[in-house]
């Protein structure tokens, strides 16, 4: 699986910028966000 830091661009990202992504977009931040969350 890819890093979940390059998927986000490392970046931390807000719930209205969230609501403004295509769903399939919004759909792989939060993935890798929770896989990010999980190894921590």
């Amino acid at each position: 699986m890819s890093d979940p830091k390059t998927l986000t661009g490392g970046k931390k990202w807000a719930a209205t910028k969230l609501r403004k992504l295509p769903p399939h977009e919004r759909d792989a931040i939060l993935t890798a966000a929770a896989t990010l969350a999980e190894a921590e």
